[in-house]
């Protein structure tokens, strides 16, 4: 099945058939579990996709030192995502102003319930650059909650 999409690190891949039977979807596979989502509505035809029942929505953002950023989730977990790798991997085009400091902490925003970078400041969700919240809470490191050394051991 050709790929259409990949999260970081692979945890969740987007597969289409060419001519495959209607309604007209897209397949998705998360670790083991995999769905049919429906492309008009975006429903889940068949399957499931357990944790991406329910949305990851940010509500605040603000710098962490450096190129890190914590991003605070609507149900309580906060993240600091590295912006390290984006900002000189192969990505590095797309945000090539965010490695001005000054830049990359003015524009730091949330924008469509997620970080963005507003490089032009006019709040144009069409001209920023944005992170999807699911590879900020997958790669992210936990800072809250902070997990116990107890259920450090077990993991």
């Amino acid at each position: 099945m050709p790929e259409i999409a990949r999260s970081l690190k692979g945890k969740i891949v987007v597969t289409m058939n060419y001519s495959d039977h209607n309604p007209p979807h897209f397949h998705v596979r998360q670790g083991r579990n995999k769905a049919l989502v429906d492309i008009k509505d975006a429903v889940v035809l068949s399957g499931n996709l357990s944790r991406m029942d329910r949305t990851l929505d940010i509500c605040m953002v603000k710098s962490a030192g450096g190129r890190k950023v914590d991003c605070y989730f609507t149900t309580g977990h906060v993240r600091r995502f590295d912006m390290s790798p984006l900002l000189e991997g192969s990505c590095g085009l797309v945000f090539r102003p965010l490695r001005d400091e000054k830049i990359f902490k003015s524009s730091m925003t949330v924008m469509n319930d997620t970080l963005a970078f507003d490089v032009a400041g006019n709040r144009d969700a069409t001209k920023c650059v944005d992170i999807d919240p699911f590879v900020i809470f997958d790669e992210g490191e936990e800072i809250w909650p902070r997990k116990s050394p107890r259920r450090m051991a077990k993991a």
